[in-house]
């Protein structure tokens, strides 16, 4: 089997895939790649194409990668090259673009931190038309950016300044920079609230506009995202002889509906209907705590359970099924149907 590449990629498409699946394939027989729906039957054969690599199609383009020069383009559904091949880096389609890169060749910036990214990042819509591009090359490191994540509706988080700090923001497609730097070596500091249809830069919650939706940055931090109304922060008590942390339950307009002993209060999970589960520090049993009523129940005794894994799933699709992975090397190795029938791109026997 062929092994997929950039971790990226994979993360990608798990979020943006809303229509029904199709599974990239190898035919060692015919020596070309074949697209299957989740029936395991063949929707495509790409006879007229030489690829070293097929990816999954998300809005009606798939990136593979070109056997002879290891560039990436673009496949429409009809197994056609509508994208040429000409990136050394692509990602999946999301709401009509796609960030790309091609490794600098010429005018390349080598400063005394030497050369601090090979690439250059560029937004592409699905004709294939540069929208806009980053500024990783610049001398001037304070005009410098860097082009990370596209999050969707138009929007993509961006590193600034880089060789004077992590520096980070988001900006649209028209390369117009919007909301507010923060300085973060967080990951995910910048990306999309789903729930809350808003942009999560630092502590504040942003339109795509720019505008300050939600501010929350008077938490000390803010514990994944939006789930059915509510989410986890987490505030610091400061006094003259004491510091403590207590966890802080807030809905989706600010409003603090629960203010619970960080210490005490252990393995919070996310509200539904609700209800949350907690772990209490104490006598280490689990209880569910129903917000209406303040009522707690206990559970059973909680185990901390270490599991020797070596796959896992990717986000469900709206036909419930789900790609599964390598957790090590993050190949992929087949998909898992709703049913949970699993199918594999080769044999685990």
């Amino acid at each position: 089997m062929k092994k997929l590449l950039f971790f990226i990629l994979i993360l990608s498409f798990f979020k943006v895939n809303a229509q029904k699946p199709l599974l990239p394939k190898f035919n060692d027989e015919l020596k070309k790649w074949q697209y299957l729906d989740t029936s395991e039957k063949v929707v495509l054969t790409l006879k007229t194409l030489d690829l070293k690599n097929a990816l999954y199609f998300t809005e009606g383009l798939a990136p593979v990668q070109d056997a002879k020069t290891n560039l990436w383009g673009y496949i429409n559904t009809s197994g056609l090259m509508v994208i040429k091949a000409q990136y050394d880096t692509v990602n999946f389609f999301l709401d009509n673009y796609a960030v790309v890169k091609k490794v600098c060749k010429t005018n390349c910036y080598k400063g005394e931190e030497g050369l601090l990214n090979d690439s250059q990042s560029f937004v592409i819509d699905k004709t294939g038309k540069v929208m806009c591009q980053d500024n990783s090359q610049d001398e001037r490191p304070y005009a410098r950016f860097f082009l990370n994540e596209n999050f969707g509706k138009g929007m993509f988080s961006i590193t600034r300044g880089i060789g004077v700090g992590e520096r980070k923001d988001f900006m649209n497609y028209k390369g117009e920079i919007l909301g507010e730097t923060i300085y973060s070596y967080v990951p995910n500091a910048i990306h999309w609230d789903e729930e809350l249809k808003a942009i999560k830069c630092g502590g504040k919650y942003f339109d795509t506009k720019g505008n300050i939706k939600l501010d929350l940055s008077r938490y000390q931090e803010i514990n994944a995202d939006f789930s059915n109304g509510f989410i986890w922060t987490i505030s610091a008590i400061e006094t003259e002889t004491e510091y403590s942390l207590i966890n802080v339950l807030v809905d989706s307009i600010g409003k603090e509906i629960l203010n619970l002993s960080y210490e005490s209060y252990t393995q919070l999970s996310p509200v539904e209907k609700g209800v949350f589960t907690y772990v209490d520090s104490k006598d280490n049993f689990a209880y569910s705590y129903t917000i209406k009523s303040n009522r707690i129940e206990k559970i059973k005794e909680y185990e901390f359970q270490f599991e020797e894994l070596t796959e896992d799933l990717g986000y469900k699709h709206k036909d419930g099924s789900q790609i599964i992975y390598d957790i090590d090397t993050f190949e992929i190795l087949g998909i898992q149907l709703k049913n949970g029938r699993k199918f594999y791109l080769k044999s685990t026997n």
